[in-house]
């Protein structure tokens, strides 16, 4: 600055620092699967203080505050506020919820039988364009044995038959079949 009277000048800085907390939010919006645990804030610092409101259906503690679990079947919105303890800058925020429909999966009811038998496994959903892949292990692992929402089979023992349900939207949701055997107790005379 220079003086107009003396013509005298003099400089001086002045440093100012940003503190971009933006990056440390989470989206604002989000579709999940219901009743699936999801990660709202990946990208989350965790050397900041995050505060979320509701808290229901929110697991703080696995991940920590600053990338929550939720784990819920209801569209919510939540408030985050997002700061940080050196310098007291903070942020706030909407994030939307939205849950994809539920499944609903409806299988064959569980069978007995005193003999091998030929039965024909259904299964359904009141949503449109789900496949059913069908197991018979409880891991799913491998590939399915048959797909489709009705599959013959011929089973010649006790045996629990497993399906996963998938939604065009990629949610899934699995059931079971069980075919148990009845003794036959029968004399011969």
């Amino acid at each position: 600055a220079t003086d107009a009277a003396s013509g005298c000048s003099d400089t001086s800085q002045v440093l100012i620092m940003v503190n971009d907390i933006q990056d440390a939010l989470p989206d604002t919006a989000y579709s999940i699967c219901p009743n699936t645990p999801f990660t709202l804030n990946p990208n989350g610092d965790p050397s900041l203080t995050y505060v979320w409101s509701p808290t229901t259906n929110l697991d703080l503690t696995t991940n920590g505050a600053h990338n929550p679990i939720i784990t819920t079947d209801m569209d919510v919105t939540l408030d985050v506020t997002v700061s940080d303890p050196v310098t007291g800058c903070e942020l706030s925020q909407q994030v939307e919820i939205t849950v994809f429909p539920t499944i609903n999966l409806v299988t064959t009811g569980d069978t007995l039988a005193c003999e091998p038998i030929d039965l024909v496994l259904t299964a359904s959903s009141d949503l449109d364009n789900v496949t059913f892949d069908w197991f018979e292990n409880p891991d799913f692992s491998g590939d399915p044995f048959a797909t489709g929402g009705e599959v013959a089979v011929s089973p010649t023992g006790e045996i629990t038959y497993f399906v996963r349900a998938t939604s065009e939207d990629g949610c899934t949701e699995t059931g079971t079949v069980a075919v148990n055997r009845l003794p036959i107790n029968a004399a011969i005379t």
